[in-house]
C-alpha cells in the first residue's frame, strides 16, 4: 500500500508540473508469457519452455503526452503448455493445467513520442515496470506464501524492461480510444541467476534463461 501511494504522488506530482495535455485512461489487456531455458554443451543444445497464455490485467493510467504512468493488477492462471527441443530434432509437449496462480500489483513509467496521424497518434515507447507480488496459490487455492521465506517471497516480485508502440484514436474531443502492444523482459532475481550457476555447473557450457511477457491492451482516455 504505502508503494502505491508513493508511486500515485510522484505519478500526480510530476503531472502537475510537466503534463501536457493530460489524461486519464482506464483499460483491461491480455498478457501471455514465456518462461525459456536453452543449454549448450559442446555442439549439443537443448531447450525447455514454459507457455502460459491465460494472464490478464487491469489497469488505470495517467498521460503526461510524453509520460505514461499507471498502476494496476495482473493475474495469471493454472493452465500452461511445456514443451522440449533439443538439437537432435526431439520435440515433447505438454499441457497442464495445475499450475500455480498468481497476483501482482504493477506499476509502470513509459515514455513515449506521439506522431500526429489522421484523426489520431501513433507512439513508439519504451518503460519499466515493477511488478509485486500479493497473490500466490496452488491451482487449490492453497496460499504458497506462508510457507516461503522471506527472500523466497521477495522473489515474487519482478522488474521488467517494456518496449512498443500504441496507437489513439479519437472518439470526441474528450474521450479516444487506445490500442497498445508491448514486448517486456524480466530482469533476472537471485533465484534465477542461482539456478543459471546450478546448471552451468551440472552439465552445461552455458545456460540462458529469458522471460518475455507479451502485453496486449484496450483502454478508454479522458481528457482533463
Amino acid at each position: 500500500m504505502k508503494k502505491t501511494i508513493v508511486f500515485l504522488i510522484v505519478l500526480i506530482s510530476s503531472a502537475y508540473c510537466f503534463g501536457q495535455g493530460l489524461s486519464l485512461g482506464v483499460g483491461i489487456g491480455w498478457d501471455p508469457y514465456w518462461n525459456t531455458t536453452k543449454q549448450t554443451l559442446g555442439d549439443a543444445w537443448s531447450k525447455s519452455e514454459f507457455t502460459s497464455p491465460v494472464s490478464f490485467d487491469g489497469q488505470i493510467y495517467l498521460d503526461e503526452k510524453y509520460i505514461l504512468g499507471s498502476i494496476g493488477f495482473l493475474a495469471t492462471g493454472t493452465y500452461f503448455l511445456y514443451t522440449e527441443t533439443d538439437g537432435s530434432g526431439y520435440k515433447n509437449a505438454i499441457v497442464k493445467s495445475n499450475g500455480d496462480v498468481g497476483g501482482w500489483l504493477i506499476y509502470s513509467i513509459i515514455l513515449k513520442w506521439p506522431i500526429h496521424a489522421g484523426k489520431g497518434y501513433i507512439f513508439p515507447l519504451i518503460g519499466a515496470e515493477f511488478d509485486q507480488n500479493i497473490i500466490y496459490t496452488d491451482a487449490g487455492k492453497n496460499d504458497l506464501r506462508g510457507g516461503m521465506s522471506s527472500d523466497a517471497i521477495a522473489n515474487l516480485d519482478s522488474f521488467w524492461g517494456k518496449f512498443g508502440f500504441g496507437s489513439d484514436f479519437r472518439l470526441s474531443s474528450a474521450t479516444y480510444l487506445r490500442l497498445i502492444l508491448i514486448g517486456n523482459l524480466k530482469l533476472l532475481n537471485k533465484d534465477d541467476r542461482d539456478y543459471i550457476s546450478w546448471l552451468s555447473n551440472l552439465n552445461s557450457d552455458t545456460v540462458t534463461l529469458t522471460y518475455f511477457r507479451l502485453s496486449t491492451g484496450l483502454s478508454i482516455g479522458f481528457h482533463i
